[in-house]
């Protein structure tokens, strides 16, 4: 122990505060290797679960917030790296686990998602094919072509014309009906 000596009260707090770390690192000192690790392993599992199913798939948490982020930001430049992040994993385990878990890689989900959003914005839009692209995430309408036609078996413009002339004749095949009836 340090003798005091006569001074201000900033003096005894550091006198105070050298007492309780001298204690501390004494206890510290006691605790065998093998209980801190124990103890640090208690406490992190405590603040991270363990969040990997033993059979490498994601955990219906982390399947759902993966699909939520894609969902809400398919438009954006988005990475598997960021959505990994976000359901705390490393990207290649969430790449291997999310294909596991759904059949497919995330990259196929998210463009399936952005194709999707595409078909409804032809239904209920007349806005250009380029806008809609881009609208959709698509880095440009060439890329959009290519991967919608690669997708549902033609031309985003073709299936819009498609779409719009089945309507057409669902309209007026229910416009022949209440008419007779």
């Amino acid at each position: 122990m340090i003798p005091i000596q006569a001074g201000s009260a900033s003096d005894l707090f550091g006198h105070r505060l050298k007492q309780q770390l001298e204690m501390v690192s004494q206890i510290i000192l006691q605790v065998s290797t093998e209980d801190r690790l124990s103890l640090a392993t208690t406490r992190l599992s405590r603040m991270h679960p363990l969040a990997i199913p033993a059979n490498g798939s994601l955990a219906p948490w982390q399947e759902r917030r993966a699909k939520e982020i894609m969902h809400s930001r398919f438009a954006t430049r988005l990475t598997i790296a960021d959505v990994a992040h976000e359901c705390r994993l490393t990207p290649s385990y969430f790449a291997k686990a999310f294909r596991r878990t759904t059949g497919m890689s995330p990259h196929q989900y998210l463009t399936q998602v952005r194709v999707q959003e595409a078909k409804g914005l032809l239904l209920s839009s007349t806005l250009p094919l380029a806008d809609v692209a881009l609208i959709c995430g698509f880095g440009d309408q060439s890329y959009f072509t290519r991967v919608f036609s690669r997708s549902v078996g033609t031309s985003p413009g073709a299936w819009r014309r498609a779409m719009a002339q089945r309507q057409a004749v669902i309209c007026s095949h229910e416009r022949t009906k209440s008419a007779r009836g």
